[in-house]
């Protein structure tokens, strides 16, 4: 991205936030030529500061977005925000085997064995013929390939 191109974004957003403040200097770059006029001019940025904030708080944005009047109101709801609740020092859900821990993990020696498997038959390989009897590689027919 050029240089161009991130000034035309900050002249955006400043419009966007209605940042009085920036008003000079942005009318600075539109004298020193850093501004494209073709995606911004001094009229629509002349709009945008006469604008005032409260005005600009009101606004709809694409996509149903809005601006936040109140962010206290707009945030209240979230558990960070509210009062701590006293927790309780039972278990939520009781313990299905005493030997596991509070989040229902058993020990390692409790867990049961792992048991080999052994095949009764020798493995089919890919491309060797089905055992069905098709007549087909084993990777077209039975082996879901």
């Amino acid at each position: 991205m050029d240089d161009l191109q991130v000034i035309d974004g900050i002249v955006s957003a400043a419009c966007d936030l209605v940042a009085v403040g920036l008003n000079e200097r942005i009318q600075s770059w539109f004298d020193d030529g850093l501004l494209d006029p073709m995606s911004i001019d001094r009229k629509w940025v002349a709009k945008c500061m006469a604008t005032t904030f409260e005005a600009s708080r009101q606004v709809t944005l694409e996509g149903g977005k809005r601006y936040v009047r109140d962010v206290e109101a707009e945030m209240g709801w979230w558990a960070s925000f509210q009062e701590e609740r006293p927790r309780s020092s039972e278990p939520l859900y009781p313990l299905s085997n005493p030997r596991s821990d509070r989040a229902g993990r058993l020990p390692f020696d409790a867990l049961a064995p792992v048991e080999t498997v052994v095949r009764s038959a020798p493995k089919v390989g890919r491309n060797d013929p089905c055992p069905c009897g098709s007549g087909k590689k084993y990777k077209k027919c039975c082996g879901d390939g």
